[in-house]
């Protein structure tokens, strides 16, 4: 079954969420504390989730008894091929972190690496899924870890979280890579979800001194003005949420406590999505300035669709520019330097992948 362009990632994001939930769902007492599941396989809690290109990236997150090894570890899940790929890890180990995607890369913020309240962290890591490259970027001005992120008009807002219950946000501008003091929300949160609808980010249940709520909050980025809504029926925490279609799904199917009881309820089943095609921009290159490199891509698609391929020879700040359209294509680099080099393919329905490789351009 086919969907519009766009769609498909929208309810990727949903099942993404779905896949990763199980595991990265700690047990929370009425103090607030996590209260960690013993295991004897290192599969990883309280990790993160961001959406980019039709993949699922599973970052971080923490295993073993009380959780005390934390990961750097990135993992890729490719549901056209349904298939895992391990990717260049987080420069440190870390839990509790916020994500958010920006112009297709995914900002890793804040967190925590130990049980120690001294240790919460203001660290902002962008990986590149395109380049698979992380770059530290400007500090959180607040260090804290159980935030949520929600991302409008290409910027990132960080709410909440502890030590403690907070009720700061700060929204970061990946472009200037500057960070600014919001509104705050009106009511202390942590352990709480976020999704965003038309532009405005809906902050869903929250954990504070009176216990698990179900109360529902809009921010909307261009006043800087909260608003309360129309509250969740059922009361609960560690509970996954996902936007599809401009609805917000609460969904409790695979994870969500509810006076210290795993709820079972499935709320929505999705039908099947456009899968995104398929990208291989080639290996890694050399070149002379001034002489002519060929590159030659490659592309497949799940449900055969046609597929059209485009190419940007120097690409950055992950914005792709188009130089040339076809599998095949040829470029001159006029200066020395290493170049990023990225294929886009898009299939008929307007679902696209992109991969990259660099090449290293010297003087005759």
């Amino acid at each position: 079954m086919k969907y519009m362009p766009g769609k498909g990632i929208k309810i990727l994001g949903l099942v993404g969420l779905l896949l990763i939930v199980a595991v990265s769902c700690g047990q929370v007492d009425g103090t607030g504390e996590e209260r960690s599941q013993t295991t004897t396989s290192p599969t990883p809690m309280r990790l993160a989730v961001g959406v980019v290109g039709g993949k699922v990236y599973a970052i971080g997150g923490r295993y073993g008894m009380h959780g005390r090894y934390y990961l750097g570890t990135v993992e890729e899940y490719d549901p056209t091929m349904n298939k895992w790929t391990t990717r260049a890890s987080m420069p440190a180990g870390r839990t509790g972190f916020g994500v958010g995607v920006v112009n297709n890369r995914i900002y890793a913020i804040g967190g925590r690496n130990s049980m120690y309240d001294s240790y919460y962290l203001s660290t902002v890591e962008e990986y590149d899924p395109t380049m698979n490259k992380w770059t530290t970027k400007a500090s959180m001005p607040t260090a804290r870890s159980g935030l949520v992120v929600g991302v409008v008009n290409n910027k990132v807002y960080a709410i909440g979280g502890s030590p403690g219950a907070l009720t700061t946000v700060e929204e970061y501008d990946p472009l200037t890579n500057q960070w600014t003091a919001k509104s705050p929300m009106r009511t202390v949160r942590s352990g709480f979800v976020v999704g965003v609808v038309n532009d405005k980010i809906y902050v869903i249940e929250r954990r504070d001194d009176s216990g698990r709520l179900s109360a529902v909050d809009e921010y909307d980025p261009a006043a800087d003005k909260w608003t309360t809504k129309a509250s969740m029926p059922t009361s609960r925490v560690m509970l996954a949420v996902g936007v599809a279609e401009d609805k917000v799904y609460a969904i409790y199917a695979a994870g969500g406590y509810n006076d210290n009881y795993l709820l079972m309820t499935e709320e929505e089943t999705l039908l099947p999505w456009n899968n995104p095609p398929a990208a291989d921009a080639g290996p890694d290159r050399t070149a002379i300035v001034g002489a002519s490199i060929n590159f030659n891509g490659s592309g497949s698609d799940y449900e055969g669709d046609a597929l059209s391929f485009a190419w940007n020879f120097d690409y950055q700040d992950g914005i792709f520019t188009q130089d040339a359209t076809g599998q095949s294509a040829s470029h001159t680099y006029t200066s020395a330097g290493t170049y990023a080099v990225v294929l886009e393919v898009t299939d008929s329905e307007g679902e696209w992948n992109r991969d990259g490789l660099e090449v290293v351009v010297s003087q005759p």
